[in-house]
């Protein structure tokens, strides 16, 4: 971008896509509910893809590859942690 543009003209929706991994540097992705905290393990990140968040806090990392010659750098999620966003019953049945 150049220096000389106004952040507040900006019309541009920045895109950073980042990968989730649990094989070699797990990704730790931690869910907060009514300031309950539980971790999700690789079978139980998917719920995220339905989950309401009220708040998401990411931490990132990045990974220089080389692949035929060829280099760049992917991102990948080092931490999440994820808020979720409750009904007023969940803490009367204490869900």
């Amino acid at each position: 971008p150049s220096p000389h543009i106004n952040p507040e003209e900006d019309d541009r929706n920045p895109y950073l896509p980042v990968s989730v991994g649990f094989e070699y540097y797990p990704a730790k992705v931690y869910i907060v509910s009514n300031d309950n905290v539980s971790v999700l393990g690789q079978d139980e990140v998917e719920m995220l893809d339905w989950a309401e968040l009220e708040n998401v806090d990411l931490v990132i990392r990045p990974y220089e590859w080389e692949v035929n010659g060829q280099t760049g750098i992917k991102a990948y999620l080092k931490a999440g942690y994820f808020t979720i966003v409750t009904n007023a019953f969940d803490d009367k049945y204490g869900i």
